[in-house]
């Protein structure tokens, strides 16, 4: 076993029925979104257009989940050697691919957060409290692509404007001084917490402090993002041609707004809702935006949640690992 600590990892007794009814409802309510967008979007049209499309274009959006893949587990590796940790580059991989095969199961990919520290199996609380700074830095990322995206899209007003300006530059001042927030938020909110998982958080928040390691993550953040827009973009365009612009606002817009609606499997339905509705306003074809986003959840999310299950450590139960 690797890393600095080396405590045991121990887990909660396995969750019975509630839990296995929940992940079932989430399965089905991404068929229920999927199936009523499917009258509004017409399946001869969906198979025409797959008729049609770009082998090359989707190859290379293909080809880019290795990029993708490749910012996650280097900006997880600075932040757990910053850390202290010492684990092996292999196992900072293994650890980030099956966090997304267990955050398939959970909305929003929660699950991920509990997926990575399992895998490492030490310190529980503070590996997890890491991953939350990971997710945070994507989160904020997310806002400053979304936000202008939805000024943009909906053409708002000068006061709606101004106020979705003032979000954004709450969330520059954040990302330029995350300790500090970190800090105002643990004394305004979380004063009185006793819950050991809050305070590991916290801890693991020292991390923060470390101005070049942030501005290390925040660009590998970005290019994260940017790679995900690549791959949107050239699905997009593989059954409808579409402008960079018009893809990078449905693109924005989408990610940011699903990140509200955590309520489905790997966000199955909402992110194609959302794909759909935000291009429909940039008369991108609906068919297009709904192939894009079904090929964009099959390449990001299905295929290294495949790769991960091969990491599924044997001594932890199913049931605890959900």
């Amino acid at each position: 076993m690797e890393g600095h600590r080396g405590k045991p990892m121990t887990f909660p007794a396995p969750v019975r029925s509630p839990l296995s009814l929940r992940t079932v409802i989430r399965f089905v309510l991404a068929g229920v979104l999927l199936v009523l967008l499917l009258q509004f979007v017409e399946p001869s049209k969906i198979a025409q257009a797959f008729a049609r499309a770009r082998g090359e274009l989707i190859a290379a959006a293909l080809a880019l989940l290795l990029l993708n893949l490749g910012t996650q587990v280097v900006k997880w590796r600075q932040l757990l050697r910053k850390s202290g940790y010492t684990f092996a580059n292999v196992l900072i991989a293994q650890s980030l691919l099956f966090g997304i095969t267990v955050g398939t199961l959970t909305p929003g990919q929660i699950g991920e957060f509990g997926g990575r520290a399992v895998l490492l199996r030490s310190d529980p609380e503070r590996l997890v409290g890491l991953t939350i700074i990971d997710k945070l830095q994507i989160l904020a990322v997310m806002a400053l692509g979304g936000l202008p995206s939805f000024a943009v899209l909906f053409r708002l007003g000068l006061v709606p404007s101004i106020l979705l300006g003032l979000a954004a530059a709450l969330v520059i001042v954040c990302l330029a001084r995350p300790a500090q927030c970190a800090m105002w938020t643990k004394d305004t909110l979380f004063r009185r917490a006793k819950s050991r998982w809050i305070h590991e958080f916290f801890a693991a928040a020292q991390v923060l402090r470390n101005t070049r390691l942030m501005a290390s993550t925040t660009f590998l953040t970005a290019a994260f993002y940017a790679v995900l827009w690549l791959q949107v973009h050239f699905l997009l365009n593989a059954f409808f041609p579409v402008s960079p612009l018009d893809s990078f606002l449905g693109f924005a817009a989408t990610m940011f707004a699903k990140s509200f609606f955590p309520l489905t499997f790997a966000d199955l339905g909402i992110r194609e809702i959302g794909l759909v509705y935000f291009l429909s306003l940039r008369s991108v074809p609906q068919e297009a935006a709904f192939n894009a986003s079904i090929l964009l959840f099959a390449i990001n999310i299905l295929l290294p949640s495949i790769i991960g299950l091969f990491f599924i450590p044997e001594s932890v139960s199913f049931k605890a690992r959900q």
